[in-house]
């Protein structure tokens, strides 16, 4: 009779155990089933079309995206040995872009062998064509015949609005030669209310069937609101087509989307 009676108290306290441990538990089962959603939890949840990806989330879905497109990319000499490289990428995205993006340039003769490469970072800003450019690329005595240009990072899409360099204008460009030497100078606005700085600005000249001719950079370091600034382009041969349009184009980074 006591070892049933042992069976039975062993039985009661097992339950009541497992009562108490049922019981401790529902608190957090509960908090876990009603843990507000996030766009960090690793879950495709709350109208994303990926997980932690697109619908209220600040990252979006490559998926959902149009891809960049890369116009073209082409490498001029600067002098013999020198030479500078510059890509035309469109963002078709007018709501979207890249914060940090790694590329690279590769240099190529004539029997497709690589004479050099040159890798850098940039910022896709949303709803624009933008030029990368890279300069003082060394070749040696070789001669780049083709260039290409990739992106070699993952591309991290992010909701964004236009850039600030929507108040930045460019204004009284002007082509000429100076000393038998092409001297390109552009007036840079900023109409907006905020000092600018660090801004990137990229001049491409062309001939008159469109063929890119040449290309180079400057950093203006501070453009304060409401001001101008002139840029000044400069090369140290001539071209050898005539120059019948000019693209100066200033880079800021992009603001996020509310």
């Amino acid at each position: 009779m006591s070892k049933k009676w042992a069976n039975k108290m062993r039985t009661i306290y097992i339950s009541i155990f497992l009562l108490i441990v049922a019981a401790l538990s529902v608190p957090s089962i509960y908090e876990a089933m009603n843990k507000p959603l996030t766009c960090f939890d690793g879950l495709q949840n709350q109208g994303e079309t990926a997980i932690d990806l697109g619908g209220p989330c600040h990252y979006l879905n490559a998926a959902d995206l149009k891809p960049l497109s890369n116009h073209w990319s082409r490498s001029f000499m600067v002098i013999p040995g020198l030479y500078s490289s510059v890509a035309y990428v469109e963002n078709p995205n007018p709501a979207a872009g890249i914060r940090k993006v790694s590329y690279v340039f590769k240099l190529y003769d004539e029997r497709g062998i690589l004479i050099a490469d040159r890798a850098g970072e940039t910022f896709i800003p949303p709803g624009k064509v933008i030029p990368i450019f890279e300069g003082n690329i060394q070749v040696g005595g070789r001669l780049p015949q083709y260039t290409t240009f990739k992106f070699i990072d993952d591309l991290v899409w992010e909701k964004m609005q236009s850039t600030l360099a929507a108040e930045v204008f460019v204004e009284d460009k002007s082509f000429k030669e100076i000393g038998g030497l092409p001297n390109l100078s552009a007036e840079l606005q900023n109409r907006g209310v905020y000092t600018l700085r660090d801004i990137t600005v990229v001049a491409t000249v062309f001939d008159k069937v469109g063929n890119a001719i040449g290309s180079s950079s400057t950093l203006v370091d501070r453009l304060p609101a409401d001001s101008a600034r002139k840029v000044v382009f400069t090369w140290p041969e001539s071209f050898k087509d005539f120059v019948a349009k000019i693209d100066i184009v200033p880079l800021l980074p992009a603001i996020d989307s509310l």
